[in-house]
């Protein structure tokens, strides 16, 4: 027994401890930060409401293994303002447990060289939630906030950064730098930033090395770049980088150059998912890719799925360079996936009214995408594709009244090296002008088992094509459903669209032929793939298994897809589990990318979850 208690007396002696500090004005902040530097605790400091008029900026450096939490009241509350020539803070922590943490602040008014605010760690984590940074101007580098860790993890998440400025480099509202760490931005609003002297209007998130960078559910509005990238930049140098960028909303962003919501580079490689983002009204001067701009050289797999462009515009200063109003990639080898896409008038200056590809030797699977009423001056109105010794694979698209001033109305290809392979299947393309398709260079295109308006006399028409109204629900307003008014009445109001595809592709989830489009008619639903009420999946994004709550009291079918659309499951077996109304799926053997979950029910249901 006493054994026991003087073993629990040496725990408790040795326990770390925690110091809290209670402050209300600024001299009693900085007394408590030199305080934390060096007391061997982990530190709280907790801010009462007010406004801090920082004349003097606050400072912290700790070479402790401790942390660091600012807590404030609440950022309506709780103000730091620098009035317009200070800079407000400068906090850095150079230990791997020396982590963080600022949360419930108004950061305003300030003003520095390399951000208004900065926050810097070696290796240790930094969180900023529930904080507002507006009215802020620096020089360079995050005229809101500037941030950098070695091979930390930084954390934005919830915050607000508004009529933030940066006059000279980069990013406007944030700035987000690692060499090798993960950096995180989520649920936040980035709304009238401007880079005044180069990139990154409302953000930039950026390694020196192989970084990591998750971007999810944000909302970009009317920032401006006076180069490149209005609203995000994501620039990550090293090889084997990856950036996950979901669920972002992009609205009248502006860039001088390119990518006026959303710019991505990777020049070393690696992998880049893009998916479920919505960009409307964003647009560049001069540059390309005014709703996403997306660079992913060397070599490197890219996933571009579920998002909406609309009225999104390149080369509004009739930029020579300007392509791809909705999308421009640039890719050197590898994969590039492009599916389940909404592109609807859009326009480029150049080549590429929706869309813009290039790759060098890669493959590139452009499938199930919308893509209606753009334009451009020059090739290729909704689709306009350049490569080398590549492949290209076009299936189930459906081009609808997009115009090229010159020529391929819906798509243009230039292939240069002869080596290049195309497959172009299911594809409709109807009312396009001044035709539907058109290429050029140093192979020969085939198109089979589409619907290819007033081409037949063409010798890319092919087996399997037809000539023929596809009977879409509301073309002019952009909804490329195909109808059948009498079902299941073979007669003339059935799409000719319907059971006609190629027959060597795999059946509809209806179980029947192939449709062309990009949307199955689904026989006693009468509705598309796209408007499936959504199933929420986590962990997400997972690795062993995840989960999801059944919508219903009723027998369901559960079918996965890959982003391909090959069925995962039932075809091959996957062990499931369901406890009440909640549904588990183990996942572990999959191969990492973005599978699909469909519920088959009385109504069908989807769900996306990305395997690590």
């Amino acid at each position: 027994m006493k054994t026991i208690l003087f073993l629990l007396f040496a725990i408790s002696t040795f326990a770390v401890q925690a110091a809290t500090f209670n402050v209300s004005n600024p001299t009693e902040f900085q007394t408590a930060l030199t305080s934390a530097e060096g007391n061997g605790e982990n530190d709280i400091i907790i801010l009462s409401s007010g406004t801090y008029n920082i004349s003097t900026t606050l400072t912290f450096y700790s070479a402790e293994n401790y942390s660091l939490t600012i807590q404030g009241s609440g950022a309506a509350g709780c103000i730091l303002d620098g009035g317009g020539t200070t800079r407000i803070m400068t906090f850095e922590t150079t230990t791997a447990a020396g982590d963080i943490n600022i949360s419930g602040i108004t950061v305003q008014n300030g003003y520095g060289t390399y951000g208004a605010a900065g926050v810097n760690s070696e290796s240790a984590t930094i969180t900023i939630s529930n904080c507002i940074f507006t009215g802020n101007t620096a020089t360079d580098f995050g005229g809101g906030l500037g941030m950098y860790t070695n091979t930390g993890t930084v954390i934005v998440d919830n915050c607000t950064f508004t009529n933030n400025t940066a006059t000279g480099n980069d990013a406007g509202g944030l700035f987000v730098g690692t060499n090798s760490g993960s950096i995180t931005l989520s649920n936040s609003t980035i709304t009238n930033n401007e880079a005044q002297g180069d990139d990154a209007g409302g953000c930039m998130l950026y390694s020196d090395g192989g970084g990591t960078v998750i971007m999810h559910d944000n909302t970009f509005t009317n920032n401006i770049a006076f180069e490149d990238a209005g609203g995000a930049m994501v620039y990550l140098l090293g090889a084997g980088s990856s950036a996950t960028i979901y669920a972002n909303t992009f609205t009248g962003n502006t860039a001088g150059l390119g990518g006026g919501g959303c710019w991505i580079r990777l020049p070393g490689g690696g992998g880049i998912s893009y998916y479920n983002n919505t960009h409307t009204h964003n647009t560049t001067d001069d540059g390309a890719g005014a709703g996403v701009l997306i660079e992913l050289q060397i070599n490197g797999n890219l996933n571009v799925s579920d998002n909406s462009f609309s009225l999104d515009s390149a080369g509004l200063d009739n930029g020579v360079v300007s392509d791809g109003g909705a999308i421009w990639i640039e890719h050197g080898a590898g994969t590039i996936d492009v599916l389940r896409n909404d592109i609807f008038n859009c326009y480029a200056y150049n080549n590429g009214g929706g869309i813009f590809t290039y790759t060098e030797t890669g493959t590139l699977n452009i499938h199930h995408n919308r893509i209606a009423n753009n334009s451009c001056e020059n090739v290729g109105g909704g689709f306009s594709f350049a490569g080398a010794a590549c492949t290209l694979n076009s299936y189930n698209n459906s081009y609808y009244g997009n115009t090229a001033g010159a020529s391929g109305g819906s798509e243009y290809y230039y292939l240069d090296n002869a080596g290049a392979t195309t497959n172009v299947y299911n594809n409709i393309y109807y009312n396009n002008s001044p035709d539907n398709f058109d290429y050029s260079g140093a192979v020969t295109i085939s198109i089979t088992y589409s619907l290819i308006q007033n081409s037949s006399a063409e010798a890319y028409y092919s087996t399997g094509c037809i000539d023929a109204d596809p009977l879409f629900a509301d073309a002019p307003n952009n909804n490329l459903l195909l109808t059948w008014a009498n079902y299941p009445v073979n007669d003339a109001t059935k799409s000719p669209c319907i059971d006609t595809g190629d027959p060597a592709s795999p059946n509809d989830p209806d179980a029947s032929r192939a449709d062309m489009g990009a949307y199955y008619y689904g026989a006693s639903l009468g509705i598309e793939n796209n408007q499936f009420p959504e199933i929420k999946l986590y962990p997400n994004p997972a690795t062993d298994y995840v989960h999801f709550i059944l919508p219903g009291n009723e027998d369901y079918d559960i079918v996965v897809y890959d982003a391909l659309g090959s069925i995962v499951y039932p075809s091959t077996p996957l062990r499931m589990t369901i406890e009440g109304s909640v549904c588990s799926i183990y996942i572990s053997h999959l191969q990492p990318g973005i599978y699909f979950i469909e519920l088959r029910g009385k109504k069908i249901s989807r769900g996306r979850f990305v395997k690590e």
